[in-house]
C-alpha cells in the first residue's frame, strides 16, 4: 500500500494484510440513489442538476459528501471500503500502478479487437483525416471518415435508440439551430447543426488511453462559414461529458475545409498506435 515516490502521506510503500471482502463492481446510478432519498435512507445531492435529469438515470449519482455515500451504504445494509481496501481493488494484489497495469498498452488493445478505443464519436472528429458527408435517406445524415473507416448516422427523426449493445458511434440525435440576428452586434448568431449522442462503448479521448465510459454523453455543433478568400469551413465544437471519468466538460473544436472532390479520401483501418 502508498508508493515511495508518492505525496507525503502515502509514503513509505508497505504491506498490509487484510480480511477477505466484496465490493461491488458498479458505481451508484442517480435512479438507485433517489430509491435512497425517497426511501427516507438519504438526502439528495446538492447539486440536482444531473440527479434530477431523466435522461441520465443510469449515470453514476455525483456531487454527494462522504457521509451521504456512508448513508446510502448503510440503507443497503453495506458500508463504504476502508482506504486499504479501496487501494487493493483498484491497484491489485501487485501494487500496479492502474487496474490494468502500470502504463497504457496499445498492444493489449490490439489483441483484444480494440483498435477502435481512440476512433469513437466522442474523439473520431480530433483524429486526423477526411469526411465524406451525405444523405443517408430523407431524415439521417452520413459522416464517414477515412480515419479508422467510421460511419457516423445522424438522426433527425429523433427516433429511439436500437436495443442492442452500444456502440462505438452510439446514436446521435439532430437537429437544425435558428439563426437569431443580434441587434446589438449587428451580426446572426446561433444557427448550424446541434448534435447529442449516447449510447457509445467506452473508448478513448485520445489515443493515449484517456478513457470515456458507456455512460458519456456527447453533444456537437456543427457550424460552416466562407473564409475571406471564399474558402468553404466546417468547425465541430464537441462537448464530452462523463461523470465516470470527467469532473468538468470536455470541450474541443476542429475544422474541416471542403475539397473539390474527393481525391484525397483515403480508408485506413484503426489503430491502437
Amino acid at each position: 500500500m502508498g508508493e515511495e515516490d508518492g505525496l507525503q502521506d502515502a509514503r513509505p510503500l508497505h504491506r498490509v494484510h487484510l480480511s477477505s471482502y466484496w465490493f461491488d463492481k458498479y458505481e451508484v446510478t442517480n435512479g438507485q440513489y433517489r430509491q435512497c432519498v425517497e426511501g427516507g435512507g438519504c438526502t439528495p445531492p446538492k447539486d440536482r442538476l444531473t440527479f434530477d435529469d431523466p435522461q441520465r438515470v443510469q449515470y453514476p449519482v455525483t456531487n454527494i459528501t462522504w457521509n451521504q455515500a456512508r448513508s446510502f451504504c448503510q440503507w443497503q445494509g453495506k458500508r463504504l471500503p476502508t482506504e486499504a481496501e479501496w487501494e487493493k481493488a483498484a491497484r491489485g494484489a501487485d501494487g500496479r500502478i492502474f487496474p490494468w497495469g502500470d502504463a497504457w498498452d496499445p498492444a493489449r488493445d490490439e489483441a483484444a479487437g480494440e483498435a477502435c478505443k481512440a476512433y469513437g464519436a466522442a474523439s473520431i472528429m480530433r483524429v486526423p483525416g477526411r469526411l465524406h458527408v451525405t444523405w443517408e435517406n430523407d431524415a439521417t445524415l452520413r459522416i464517414d471518415t477515412d480515419a479508422g473507416e467510421q460511419t457516423r448516422l445522424l438522426h433527425f427523426d429523433a427516433a429511439a435508440p436500437p436495443p442492442g449493445e452500444a456502440t462505438w458511434q452510439g446514436h446521435s440525435v439532430a437537429k437544425w439551430r435558428p439563426v437569431v440576428w443580434s441587434a446589438a452586434e449587428n451580426s446572426p448568431n446561433g444557427g448550424g447543426l446541434e448534435v447529442v449522442t449516447t449510447g457509445m462503448r467506452s473508448g478513448y479521448l485520445r489515443k493515449n488511453g484517456v478513457p470515456y465510459s458507456e455512460n458519456a454523453m456527447l453533444t456537437e455543433y456543427f457550424n460552416r462559414f466562407t473564409a475571406p478568400n471564399g474558402d468553404e469551413w466546417l468547425v465541430v465544437t464537441t462537448i464530452v461529458e462523463d461523470p465516470a471519468y470527467l469532473n468538468r466538460p470536455y470541450v474541443t473544436s476542429s475544422n474541416f475545409k471542403q475539397l473539390p472532390d474527393a481525391a484525397g479520401f483515403n480508408p485506413t483501418p484503426c489503430s491502437a498506435t
